[in-house]
């Protein structure tokens, strides 16, 4: 829904919780280029 809107602020609620490494830097590579 934030990415629709293009919303300034994004609040994230622990993106990374109960992800292996590699998906944790992914989630977070992602989050960086927004």
């Amino acid at each position: 829904m934030t990415l629709a809107q293009d919303t300034e602020i994004m609040l994230l609620d622990e993106p990374t919780t109960f992800l292996d490494l590699a998906h944790q830097l992914e989630v977070l590579n992602v989050l960086q280029r927004l």
